[in-house]
């Protein structure tokens, strides 16, 4: 049976997006499993405006960002996403694109599944939008969606407090894709700590996402200052767009960190695309994130053999990291606690060793693909 599923969302490939990422590694991961499966993805206009994503699979990067005043090109946008519709059997919503919750109620008319995928973090959960300009409207639209799909219990508790149902959320979450299970050898390591400019010696301390305030970004630069002067050869690689321009996610003084920081052991990397070589050079992983929907690249570090330290961020988190067992939550936003909890690991190999081994282990039983995708299989050919 040939199923056709149309993804509406924003940038494609993703920038900067973990459930953007997740997207393109659970379409390509159910095609290679299903070939009878196709897939269409309508998002922002790029640099190419069709192009191929891998087999069964077709980007057309041909819509407008929404802009009331343009009514003209918000036709035409409408119309581009109706064509696409009436071929779809599910379609797949990324987060609050207005033409996108615009179509939900034709879709569904029309016999479609329809998806809402949600982030929460206070961008597109229930409450925040009815708080958004025209968020009545917004709302009313938005729970129109048949379905919800979530990564955490957090996200999901957020849709079952404003009254959603349990038995349309699909809480899936994320895994681990096949780059970042598989260790590299000592020599490659080596290789590759040279490459970006580190000593085969350093200890690797990374931090990855937009670095900014909900990142935890002021916090991961206070904690590897307190660090410098205790752990021999403390290396930082910060990993993610750097742009002291956001405004939004840029607190005055985390620019003043960044400007007046001169260690030559803090390595802004920016964007990179070999993040998997990244974590399996890094011995601890940090992301004291204020905010979350998930957390892809924890599960990432896992895999990759780093020990994994985090904040207490409940139904996000603590459903990904088992406290003492396979990495560290701490409860605080103090940097001197992500200190001590880092110390507190380097002084102890026996503890760093059977992090890593129970790390390791829980992503390969519980986060590969034939254990996280197999519901939304399921869920695309339930008739």
């Amino acid at each position: 049976m040939i199923k056709r599923i149309l993804v509406i969302t924003y940038e494609m490939p993703p920038q900067h997006s973990g459930a953007g990422i997740d997207i393109k590694r659970t379409y390509e991961a159910i095609i290679d499993a299903h070939p009878n499966i196709y897939v269409e993805i309508l998002c922002l206009k790029g640099p190419s405006e069709i192009s191929d994503f891998s087999k069964n699979i077709i980007i057309k990067r041909s819509l407008s960002r929404w802009d009331t005043k343009k009514i003209i090109n918000m036709l035409i946008d409408f119309f581009k996403v109706m064509r696409s519709l009436v071929k779809a059997d599910v379609v797949h919503f990324n987060a609050l694109y207005p033409i996108g919750l615009l179509v939900i109620p034709i879709a569904n008319f029309l016999r479609k599944k329809t998806i809402l995928q949600l982030h929460c973090m206070g961008v597109d959960d229930p409450k925040t939008v009815l708080l958004k300009k025209h968020g009545k409207l917004l709302s009313f639209f938005y729970k129109k969606a048949q379905y919800f799909k979530t990564y955490s219990k957090a996200q999901s508790d957020a849709l079952l407090e404003s009254g959603v149902n349990r038995n349309r959320i699909l809480e899936i979450p994320p895994y681990i894709d096949n780059i970042f299970s598989s260790p590299m050898d000592s020599l490659s390591k080596d290789e590759f700590k040279k490459s970006i400019g580190l000593n085969s010696d350093s200890i690797v301390l990374t931090t990855i996402g937009r670095i900014g305030h909900r990142k935890g970004s002021d916090i991961v630069l206070d904690t590897f200052s307190a660090l410098n002067d205790k752990i021999p050869k403390l290396e930082l690689l910060m990993v993610g767009p750097h742009n002291k321009n956001v405004s939004l996610d840029y607190s005055e003084d985390l620019k003043l960190k960044i400007q007046k920081n001169t260690n030559e052991n803090i390595n802004y990397l920016g964007e990179r695309k070999d993040v998997n070589k990244i974590l399996q050079i890094t011995d601890y992983f940090i992301l004291p994130s204020r905010g979350e929907g998930f957390g892809i690249v924890n599960i990432e570090a896992l895999a990759c053999g780093a020990i994994v330290v985090v904040s207490n961020l409940k139904g996000i988190f603590d459903t990904i990291i088992d406290h003492g067992k396979d990495g560290l939550i701490v409860t605080t936003f103090d940097y001197s606690d992500y200190v001590d909890a880092i110390l507190f690991l380097y002084n102890d190999i026996n503890i760093r060793e059977k992090i890593v081994k129970n790390g390791f282990k829980k992503v390969q039983k519980k986060y590969v693909k034939e254990v996280t995708l197999k519901p939304y299989i399921n869920f695309i050919f339930e008739n």
